[in-house]
């Protein structure tokens, strides 16, 4: 029969054990700091605001006085003007009015290991054209037919 008041040996795992647990906790504890010290000066950066925020009454006036200040306004923004975009033949009733242009075109990536370069090519959506003539494959191109601007257009 085993003896209640004898104490186990300890082996090299129960060590291990425990020193990866001691680890968590120290990790776990210094992620619990941080997360708190942030906390606290979100939350006085948030008061900082709330003390200093001046509303704007009128908001059709320009005043130098309120430059780097933070304020809040509130007010209607509308306009009965209408904004055409002449290329595509769109009108519109509206405060802008803007064109979005994009290329679905081949993009191409290398790299390199052990002196060996991999070419890849990926088909994406671009703002502008992707020239294609330094493309190591000659069976990838991209073609632009029309080249279009962006453009935006402003209610005045």
């Amino acid at each position: 029969m085993d003896n209640p008041n004898t104490t186990k040996k300890k082996d090299f795992t129960d060590y291990v054990v425990n020193g990866i647990f001691f680890l968590f906790l120290l990790i776990v504890t210094a992620l619990l700091f941080l997360n708190e010290s942030n906390y606290i000066k979100t939350e006085k950066s948030i008061r900082d605001a709330e003390g200093a925020v001046m509303k704007v009454e009128d908001v059709s006036v320009v005043d130098a006085a309120l430059d780097g200040k933070v304020i809040y306004a509130s007010a209607f923004a509308g306009s009965k003007e209408t904004l055409t975009d002449g290329l595509y033949g769109v009108s519109e009733t509206a405060l802008c009015l803007r064109r979005k242009v994009e290329y679905y075109q081949f993009e191409e990536k290398s790299q390199t290991k052990n002196r060996k370069t991999t070419y890849s090519h990926y088909a994406k959506w671009a703002a502008s054209p992707i020239s294609s003539k330094n493309f190591h494959s000659m069976f990838i191109k991209n073609f632009v037919l029309v080249k279009i601007e962006q453009k935006s257009m402003y209610a005045k």
